[in-house]
């Protein structure tokens, strides 16, 4: 698949720790050697958007629609209300800010052990199906704790992942809340995260960050890629061409991935081909979960001068 590499009909690939050095017929090298013959080998898949944290949570509400980030909905069983508030956060909120919680557990459902089996679980099954890269947004930043378990559990699976530092709930009974930290503070939130658990980029977990566009500064200063939703808000993009964050550097750019991108204008997609951010499309739950009509763009992409023009 790589043509500086080519195909071969028969070849060895050999594997230095994590890395693949070599592809090409005959090598010869003091190794451990797997025989596939007759077999395919190919480079793993790659999933962009997993929510790892609520595989432990599997048919508790496979068919939910997205709901209403608000509450209003309850006691409509959909993904906001039931995976999100009671399973997630613990908490549903009232119909506004100002309204008391429907329902409050006090804090949320899960210990740090249950985070460590669900990303441990979902990395190995993903593994067993052939995606050997995965992007984790697990939204459940409680305490310093739960994010190290969820760390932990990626880590101990084997699995390359970019685990994308979320927000949790920050009254968790439990306390010690620290996401998402500030910019030159190495000892809580993202920076303590840099300075724990990813000194290196050199190694199968890297860190990626999740918040709002004034966070922007935040995770760059600690050299984090940044992974957002963006459910039919095109003016995200189209709102902020030559906005810059407190770094001075601009807010969109190839360091961000938006996922879902619904709704969007050709305008928000010529900006988003010309800044270079990248789109994770998730088609069935767009559909499913009724974001909106799965987002592929009609035109407005980056292409080879050499390359017919394709429309979608």
């Amino acid at each position: 698949m790589d043509p500086t590499i080519g195909d071969f009909e028969e070849a060895d690939v050999l594997i230095e720790s994590s890395k693949i050095t070599a592809v090409r017929p005959n090598i010869q090298a003091a190794a451990q050697i797997i025989d596939v013959t007759g077999m395919i080998v190919m480079p793993g898949f790659i999933d962009t958007h997993h929510h790892q944290y609520e595989t432990i949570q599997r048919s508790i509400i496979p068919d939910g629609v997205l709901g209403n980030f608000a509450g209003v909905n309850w006691p409509q069983e959909n993904y906001v209300s039931v995976v999100q508030n009671i399973w997630t956060t613990g908490l549903i909120p009232g119909p506004t800010p100002a309204d008391p919680p429907i329902w409050n557990l006090g804090r949320s459902p899960y210990d740090p052990e249950d985070y460590y089996i669900s990303e441990l679980v979902a990395s190995l099954t993903q593994i067993d199906q052939g995606i050997t890269t995965g992007v984790d947004t697990s939204q459940s930043s409680h305490t310093p704790e739960h994010t190290d378990a969820m760390i932990q559990g990626l880590m101990d699976s084997g699995h390359r992942s970019l685990y994308v530092y979320s927000l949790g709930r920050a009254d968790d009974n439990r306390g010690g809340y620290e996401c998402p930290g500030t910019i030159g503070n190495k000892t809580t939130g993202l920076g303590r995260l840099r300075e724990q658990w990813f000194k290196s980029e050199d190694q199968l977990v890297t860190l990626g960050f999740s918040g709002g566009a004034e966070l922007f500064g935040l995770a760059r200063s600690f050299g984090t890629v940044i992974v957002n939703h963006n459910v039919g808000d095109p003016t995200f993009v189209t709102g902020n061409v030559n906005a810059v964050d407190v770094l001075g550097n601009p807010i969109l750019g190839p360091d961000l991935e938006l996922i879902h991108c619904v709704r969007w204008t050709e305008e928000a997609w010529q900006i988003a081909a010309d800044k270079g951010i990248h789109i994770s499309i998730a088609v069935l739950i767009e559909i499913q979960m009724r974001h909106g009509m799965p987002p592929l763009p009609t035109g407005a992409r980056s292409r080879h001068p050499a390359e017919p023009e394709q429309r979608c």
